[in-house]
Formats: C-alpha cells, structure tokens, sequence
C-alpha cells in the first residue's frame, strides 16, 4: 500500500458548461480524457495499490484561470476514471475527498496534475 502518488497526464479541461457542440464530440473528448487519465495512473501505481481514504488533489494546468463552478465541472470525466481505477464510487466521501486547484500559465499549455495522498483518519 502507498500512501502518497504524484503523476500528470496530457488532458485539456475545458470548461463544458460553456461549450456549445454536437454531442458526439463531447463524448469523444470525456473517453480521450478519461484513458489518458486511466493509463497515466496505472503507469504511476506500477501494480501497488492506494491507502484509503485518501485525498485526492486534482490540478487543472491551462492558458487561464475558470470559475470554481467550471472548474470542478472540467475534472468530471478524470474524476470517474481516477475512481474506477482505485475501485471505488467517486461520490464515497468516507473513501475519498476531492480537492480542486488550478493554474494559468498564460500560454497554450494544458495539463492534468494528479496527487493523491493518505488521509489522516478521526479517533
């Protein structure tokens, strides 16, 4: 069991309340996201598995800044995929606690930042 893992994965979130497309490109995108995110992940885990619960901090690197409302919006596909991964439901709060930050980098660069740590249980 590990307690702590690092890993990025090459994702562009968007922020897709405001996008304004067919239906199967956004499918194709959430599917692009979520195997990106899955086999980021498993590279990173090299066969071990994640102490729960845990804390999972997810860093959305991009040209600018999105509002808290969109900003947890654009990490819902890699939320699911992260979840799947550590085989549980990504809305067990008594397993997992989602954190979400961002970071504008003022340049067409886009990224997924994943950290996931052990989570100090309560006496």
């Amino acid at each position: 069991m590990i307690t702590s893992l690092t890993f990025s994965a090459p994702v562009r979130l968007l922020s897709e309340a405001n996008l304004r497309e067919h239906w199967a490109i956004k499918q194709r995108r959430k599917i692009q996201q979520q195997q990106d995110t899955y086999l980021a992940m498993t590279a990173a885990l090299r066969n071990r598995k994640v102490q729960l619960p845990c804390v999972i901090t997810l860093t959305r690197v991009g040209a600018r800044m999105l509002d808290p409302d969109n900003l947890a919006n654009s990490f819902k596909a890699v939320q699911d995929a992260i979840a799947k991964r550590l085989g549980i439901d990504d809305g067990d709060q008594s397993k997992v606690r989602w954190v979400y930050e961002q970071r504008a980098t003022g340049k067409r660069e886009y990224g997924l930042e994943v950290k996931i740590e052990a989570a100090e249980v309560a006496a």
